[in-house]
């Protein structure tokens, strides 16, 4: 089984087997050349493209913009692309800087206003402490004298009308109600004097 190699040893030359060798080596290579060479005029054809003439509709769209004003300037050219929030035109602000100082005014104002306001609650609401508390000092004598749940003197007119104390001044003694009872469980001033 002794077999020859594929190429034979450098040792023997012959031009036979040499060309032999060479060719079993280069197949692959002249091959490939081939086939890249049978794709290339199917490649520059396909690269050409193909012509087609036809008529196409062009497609407009509208743009708006919220407020009226004078174009300052326009952001991009004719038959350019444009793509959704891309700014197309500046418009002048002169009208919109001067609405905006208005307001900011007006903001102002009623930011003076709602002080004011707030002043004046906070002085109403003073005085109507105060008034409070001047019937609180006009009539604690009476209740100080006659605590509720305290016995009054007997008699139906036992004492003296209430009297305003001045400044410093001792309360005077209580009439009691007409109707009232001692322990004060019916309410106090039964009848027309009823508070």
């Amino acid at each position: 089984m002794n077999k020859s190699p594929a190429c034979p040893v450098p040792f023997r030359i012959s031009t036979r087997d040499s060309l032999k060798c060479r060719l079993r080596r280069r197949a692959p290579l002249l091959v490939w050349l081939g086939v890249l060479a049978a794709a290339l005029p199917l490649y520059l054809r396909q690269e050409s493209g193909l012509t087609v003439t036809g008529v196409a509709e062009e497609i407009r769209y509208s743009v708006a913009s919220e407020s009226a004003g004078r174009l300052q300037r326009l952001a991009v050219t004719l038959n350019e692309d444009v793509s959704r929030g891309q700014i197309v035109a500046i418009f002048e602000t002169d009208g919109l800087r001067l609405q905006l100082q208005a307001a900011q005014a007006e903001l102002e104002r009623l930011a003076h206003e709602l002080v004011r306001e707030q002043t004046r609650w906070e002085f109403d609401a003073a005085g109507q402490e105060a008034e409070q508390l001047t019937n609180l000092r006009r009539f604690a004598p009476r209740c100080l004298e006659h605590p509720p749940g305290a016995p009054r003197r007997p008699g139906r007119s036992g004492g003296k009308p209430y009297q305003p104390a001045g400044p410093g001044a001792q309360p005077g003694p209580v009439a009691p109600a007409r109707g009232e009872r001692p322990d004060l469980r019916g309410g106090v001033g039964r009848g027309p004097h009823r508070l």
